[in-house]
């Protein structure tokens, strides 16, 4: 590492993201409200405040980088509307504030087809995915009918649908119309993030086995596990995939005491931790509250806690908090809602890829 370790000793990481265009990495800070710019090398570039005020609390920070490398940066305060400050990240110039109309916005990413901007929000009163368009403004929120989007779409493709069931401890693999096509168990315990390696293979973190996975969805076998024998690896949440084998994961440090970043590099054999990011946090984090609502039969989008989207446009969400996955169009309409029996207890993340006329998410 070779960024001077006096500006970590006090951060909390509570987001990464990884630039698409030139591979930079950016990650958040919750106790100065900062963010910090790494090169592909993860040499320091720059460190940057955000215009917020200091004397509130504020939610966790999530961050995206657009595919036009642009960054975007979003939080709110409590009893505050929340923000997107878009920089530009050749110079981290600050080039544009977008307004939201919520407080707590608990995820963020951009579309790949468009440019256009998905914020969910878990605030108390008003859990919903915002959609806006690529300068800011609004054009749909779920479970609203009257809304209107009206950019064109590719074609559609074929879809596959991977959702990691924690409170099960398995992988169910759903087709787009939500029936079942099989079940990985595998002796998979709480797994949590799922992303997919370069040559096609599932990647996974099991937080409670402290261990990743690198499971092969044809044959449907663990092809490699790192696990917690080596301290390094506590708890890890899977976060991004750098390049062909390299993953950062975010993981407790070994005594339990806070989260620090670490890359593994992945290799036929085995995966070895080659950087660690030690923060050195001081502080807690805030508490967000989420919706209880009582309506079964059209229950409003409760703890979201994954967000994509497919070559059309159309938006999946991970609805942790009743316990489904849904599939909404680009008018903000829900034409899937993923349910099944056994019935789904906690899904926790859904991703998108791309692989010849597939998608997996």
């Amino acid at each position: 590492m070779h960024y001077p370790s006096r500006l970590l000793s006090y951060w909390i990481p509570t987001d990464i993201v990884i630039s698409s265009v030139d591979k930079h990495i950016f990650f958040a800070n919750m106790s100065f409200n900062r963010v910090l710019h790494l090169s592909y090398e993860a040499i320091y570039i720059s460190t940057f405040s955000l215009p917020m005020d200091q004397s509130k609390v504020y939610s966790p920070i999530k961050l995206e980088v657009g595919v036009d490398g642009y960054l975007y940066v979003t939080t709110g305060a409590n009893r505050s509307f929340a923000l997107i400050y878009k920089y530009r990240t050749t110079d981290d110039q600050l080039i544009k504030n977008i307004s939201l109309s919520f407080y707590v916005p608990a995820a963020l990413t951009i579309s790949p087809i468009d440019g256009n901007i998905y914020v969910a929000t878990i605030d108390i009163d008003d859990t919903a995915v915002y959609i806006l368009n690529s300068n800011g403004q609004p054009t749909a929120l779920t479970m609203d009918k009257t809304a209107e989007r009206f950019l064109p779409f590719p074609p559609c493709v074929n879809l596959n649908i991977f959702i990691a069931d924690m409170a099960t401890n398995c992988i169910v693999v759903l087709m787009p119309n939500g029936s079942l096509i099989r079940t990985y168990t595998n002796s998979l315990y709480s797994p949590q993030g799922l992303t997919f390696s370069d040559d096609g293979n599932l990647l996974l973190s099991e937080s409670l086995d402290n261990q990743i996975v690198l499971f092969d969805i044809t044959t449907a076998k663990i092809l490699q596990v790192y696990s917690s024998s080596d301290p390094l690896l506590a708890s890890p949440s899977l976060v991004a995939v750098l390049s062909s084998r390299d993953i950062y994961v975010n993981s407790l440090t070994n005594n339990g005491a806070y989260s620090i970043i670490k890359k593994l590099t992945m290799t036929n054999s085995s995966a070895n931790v080659t950087q660690i990011i030690d923060p050195k946090p001081h502080f807690g984090f805030p508490v967000v509250s989420t919706l209880n609502n009582n309506d079964s039969r059209d229950p409003a989008i409760r703890c979201p806690n994954g967000i994509s989207i497919d070559l059309q446009g159309n938006l999946y969400v991970a609805d942790s908090g009743n316990s489904r996955v849904i599939k909404l169009l680009v008018n903000a309409t829900i034409i899937e809602n993923y349910k099944m029996t056994p019935p789904l207890q906690f899904p926790y993340d859904v991703k998108v890829r791309n692989d010849k006329s597939c998608l997996y998410i």
